[in-house]
């Protein structure tokens, strides 16, 4: 299987690598299950970094574009109540006013 190298830079570290297919409904899907694992590694084992806020909120849009509406709903709260007042709640605020709309379709 052919595939393109995806490497995750997080904070000055490589968080993780891996060999994308090369189908594209793989690649949107796998993409982002391998960023939700990187960004859940980073918020793991780096709870207190500055990049954490961030790392949550790009949880919640991967859970979200793989239409896990339940699990993006949450995290997406969870970055609204953790980091209120911040660029990255009112992102998050944001998605998940498109999630009302989509996740009932």
């Amino acid at each position: 299987m052919s595939g393109t190298n995806r490497v995750a830079v997080v904070g000055g570290g490589i968080v993780g690598l891996a060999v994308a297919p090369t189908a594209p409904n793989e690649i949107a899907y796998s993409s982002s299950s391998i960023a939700q694992e990187s960004f859940q590694t980073l918020l793991s084992r780096y709870p207190g970094s500055q990049k954490a806020p961030d790392a949550l909120l790009k949880v919640g849009y991967s859970q979200y574009e793989q239409k896990q509406w339940d699990q993006a709903e949450a995290t997406l709260n969870e970055v609204v109540q953790k980091y209120p007042d911040t660029t990255v709640a009112r992102l998050a605020q944001g998605r998940l006013r498109a999630l009302q709309s989509e996740s009932r379709h």
